[in-house]
């Protein structure tokens, strides 16, 4: 019988492993539609670039959201550095 902890780990493994195919076939979704749309190459290198920077800036988005939705819950603490002074 597995531990809680284990399931748990296995459980976060599944999800990662899900999120990875999921980059992977928008990637490769994007790629041939540029390519059919334009034939250039700097276009698919270009919005490859676009897209990896625009899924960078929406997971560090919802973290600082859920991290501050766990603190207005009062179960913890946001890190000083990203708490801007209050006036």
């Amino acid at each position: 019988m597995r531990k809680p902890y284990m399931r748990a780990q296995v459980q976060e493994d599944k999800i990662a492993q899900k999120r990875s195919h999921q980059l992977i076939l928008e990637s490769l979704g994007m790629i041939v539609s540029m390519h059919s749309a334009t034939s250039s190459k700097l276009a698919v290198v270009a919005g490859i670039v676009v897209m990896a920077i625009a899924d960078g800036l929406s997971d560090s988005i919802s973290l600082r959201t859920a991290e501050e939705a766990e603190v207005e819950k009062g179960g913890g603490k946001l890190s000083d550095s990203l708490i801007a002074p209050q006036q």
